[in-house]
């Protein structure tokens, strides 16, 4: 039977209607790989399709943010929460709650040198060049970012991203270098061939957490990302993406 055209425009509005009644949620992410890449893609983005796919109350959507004015996005609303990130990197402009954590990093410290001894590094770290992202903060240099102060203490090379640390590395620019293991074991798993070249730390400067971070008056509150999170995780919809780039996914307790 066919429909009538009255009948096919309500069925449109419905439709039209639900989609509106969705709350709109803008996801603040860093570009920083695997978690989120210039041209919008990785790991965070594959996350919150997920989050839309399971439920029909919020529509998330990925909002590039700079590392430096995610404080002000949350504060002025450029962004609802932020994702893979910590409360402890910045000074916050209003009050934010965290999500359970949904990865645990490690910083590494990563050369061509045959064994990276805990004697070796302090070696290398003294009296060699270090490759490290300019504003991270890493606990070997008591988390200073100054590049004039580093430099009367260290011989260092400051770079943009942590792919360029391993660029240095490579290219023997840097004797020794500092990242964190997400973004190594995202680019050995491209260029396993670099396995061969580097060496990698059992010793770690810095572990930390990321979570979202959701601000004080949020459309959204961490309970409910909580309960989304575990939700895809026991609908088998995390795993998949977190192999895929490198990452080893939590367990993600269940949510009080």
């Amino acid at each position: 039977m066919l429909k009538s055209p009255v009948f096919l425009f309500l069925l449109l509005s419905l439709f039209t209607l639900a989609a509106q009644a969705k709350t709109k949620i803008k996801v603040g992410m860093n570009v920083h790989s695997p978690f989120y890449f210039e041209h919008g893609g990785g790991a965070g983005t594959e996350i919150i399709k997920v989050f839309n796919k399971l439920q029909d109350n919020f529509e998330f959507k990925a909002i590039t943010v700079p590392v430096r004015r995610t404080p002000q996005a949350l504060r002025d609303k450029w962004i609802d929460i932020s994702m893979w990130d910590n409360p402890e990197w910045a000074e916050h402009l209003v009050p934010v709650t965290t999500s359970i954590s949904i990865l645990t990093s490690y910083d590494r410290f990563i050369s061509k040198q045959a064994e990276l001894t805990p004697v070796k590094i302090e070696q290398l770290l003294n009296n060699h060049t270090i490759a490290l992202v300019h504003g991270y903060h890493y606990r070997f240099t008591d988390f200073e970012t100054d590049s004039t102060k580093l430099n009367k203490r260290f011989n260092v090379m400051l770079v943009r991203d942590e792919e360029a640390v391993i660029d240095l590395i490579i290219q023997n620019r840097a004797q020794i270098g500092v990242l964190s293991d997400t973004t190594l074991n995202f680019y050995l798993k491209q260029h396993p061939e670099v396995k061969l070249v580097i060496n990698v730390s059992k010793q770690f400067d810095t572990r930390f957490n990321r979570y979202f971070l959701i601000p004080e008056g949020a459309k959204i509150s961490a309970k409910t990302i909580n309960e989304l999170i575990v939700k895809a995780n026991k609908s088998g919809l995390l795993a998949p993406i977190y192999k895929k780039y490198a990452l080893n996914k939590p367990n993600f307790g269940e949510v009080d």
